[in-house]
């Protein structure tokens, strides 16, 4: 497949770190030319892999999902705590940002590996250090709102309790904002590859319902026998 690509340079001001990220990063999928978000160490479209050698890089406490329950936390990079990184899509880590404690979850791809959401969350409001909720919340807003221009308010139907706001990044990334009792969250979505990762899924999903099914069919066939 013959593809042209014009090499262009995008200016990402981030709000999340406040400073401005000349970044040429594109990304190529299935002959698509997808603009992936950037955030600060973290690019939409990055394998697992990768992903894992920059953690190591900047000494991140990442773990797999697996180790979420577990009281001893790693203090910096332990591969101990990244077993089966085979089957497991979902990596988190604690961090800090804005002066305020955080959990960075980051959403891999079923397949392909790769990077399609950056979730951040401020967990529980008692725990802050130097905001309230309210004031959080309403300087998040305004950063966003400078940004990206003015959100929408989304519905959940499964979630009625919480509350909702988009902003449009560009045509293949959004910013999701919830605002929750006890926590407020930001999710950078890279919606291409969102959608990539759930055809693997179902794919995945039905691989493993045909074995079931063959699998139930020779042990039938060996019980008559």
């Amino acid at each position: 497949m013959n593809i042209a690509i014009l090499q262009t340079t995008v200016i990402l001001s981030l709000p999340l770190w406040g400073y401005s990220m000349k970044t040429p990063f594109l990304l190529i999928l299935l002959g698509t030319i997808l603009w992936g978000f950037t955030i600060g160490i973290w690019q939409s479209g990055t394998t697992l892999k990768k992903s894992i050698h920059q953690a190591q890089k900047h000494n991140l406490p990442l773990i797999s999902k697996d180790y979420i329950s577990h009281v001893n936390q790693p203090k910096g990079f332990d591969t101990a705590y990244l077993q089966n990184t085979q089957k497991l899509r979902t990596f988190l880590y604690e961090g800090e940002l804005w002066g305020e404690k955080a959990t960075y979850t980051l959403y891999f791809s079923q397949s392909s590996q790769r990077l399609y959401k950056l979730n951040i969350r401020w967990i529980h409001p008692t725990r802050f250090n130097i905001h309230s909720k309210k004031e959080f919340e309403q300087m998040l807003i305004s950063k966003f709102t400078q940004k990206y221009g003015n959100h929408r308010k989304v519905v959940d139907t499964r979630d009625s309790f919480h509350q909702y706001k988009k902003w449009s990044i560009d045509a293949n990334n959004t910013l999701l904002y919830k605002n929750a009792l006890y926590h407020n969250s930001i999710s950078y979505i890279n919606h291409p590859l969102k959608s990539k990762h759930i055809q693997e899924l179902k794919k995945s999903q039905n691989k493993k319902k045909i074995h079931f099914i063959m699998t139930e069919r020779n042990t039938s066939s060996h019980q008559t026998k």
